[in-house]
């Protein structure tokens, strides 16, 4: 019987999911922290009234009172650079457990492929807390597309058919919607 090999789709499948909008925390805080904390920080890599802004919020709310936390967490935004900034003020923090980071998988998992200098190892210096949200990606035509598109067939053939018209938009340069966009068309 031969034994299943593991690539890089299998492991973004059984280990990308669960890290997808994970809540991580330096590793070095796991061992010195003394719970409950008085005050958390979620620190968030996107803007304020987006969809990772309100996870890190509604999280926030569900811990105060918790066995992690007496307050309600603060949330930080710290928008640029495809969520590195956070990444990096996270890794920075004083390792006591009460900096925590909402983070999109790709910017764990991905960006170590793609990007030559990262200032952190996702694996060597974050541990996963919780998955925060599970997210899907849709797709939505703008007004330019003639009404003759009824679906991703046609779509796709009109994109070929219409490169100079054809475009897309992503949160970030190497996230999982900046790759879906060109491998569809």
């Amino acid at each position: 019987m031969n034994q299943p090999t593991l690539n890089r789709r299998l492991a973004l499948q059984s280990f990308g999911l669960p890290l997808a909008s994970s809540m991580l925390t330096p590793l070095a805080a796991l061992a010195q922290n003394t719970l409950p904390v008085e005050q958390v920080k979620i620190v968030c890599g996107f803007p304020v009234g987006g969809t990772a802004d309100t996870t890190s919020r509604r999280v926030g709310d569900k811990l105060a009172g918790s066995a992690y936390s007496r307050n309600a967490a603060m949330v930080e935004n710290k928008t640029g650079a495809g969520g590195r900034i956070a990444i990096e003020a996270v890794k920075n923090a004083t390792p006591d457990g009460s900096t925590l980071l909402l983070s999109a998988y790709s910017m764990l998992l991905i960006y170590p492929h793609i990007y030559r200098s990262l200032s952190y190892d996702p694996f060597k210096d974050f541990a996963p807390v919780s998955i925060a949200s599970v997210l899907s990606h849709g797709l939505a035509v703008g007004p330019m597309v003639p009404a003759s598109v009824k679906n991703v067939k046609d779509f796709l053939a009109w994109c070929k058919a219409n490169p100079d018209r054809a475009n897309y938009g992503s949160p970030a340069a190497g996230s999982t919607p900046h790759f879906l966009g060109p491998c569809s068309v």
